[in-house]
């Protein structure tokens, strides 16, 4: 099932940390699986992410994705992406910006119908 989801601007409330983790006030608002940018506070970085889970009520994971197949960074290898899992965020400090834009994400739906019985 797929969800639309609203914009949402976080704010890192600490540095981010090598395990890809990012401390905001709150994450809510935020769903796994929403693509964005995370860019440092003065608009001199800016990176897409894939948000890959939340953790806690004040943490999301991130992980660096590529905005193109012919990516400076990549081709470069000045961002390393991982295949799976979070990427290293201490380049980003207090006041960087995760930029979530409208879109359409999966969502996981717990199943309510009841087990048949034989």
């Amino acid at each position: 099932m797929v969800e639309q989801i609203p914009g949402k601007t976080f704010t890192l409330a600490a540095d981010g940390d090598a395990t890809g983790f990012a401390n905001i006030t709150s994450n809510t608002g935020a769903y796994p699986g929403a693509v964005g940018f995370l860019t440092k506070a003065d608009g001199s970085v800016s990176q897409k992410v894939i948000l890959t889970e939340l953790k806690s009520t004040d943490q999301i994971g991130l992980r660096f994705i590529p905005e193109a197949m012919d990516d400076v960074k990549l081709t470069r290898k000045t961002i390393t992406w991982p295949s799976g899992g979070r990427s290293n965020l201490s380049a980003f400090a207090t006041g960087s910006l995760l930029i979530i834009e409208d879109q359409l994400v999966r969502v996981r739906q717990p199943i309510f119908d009841p087990v048949p019985k034989i």
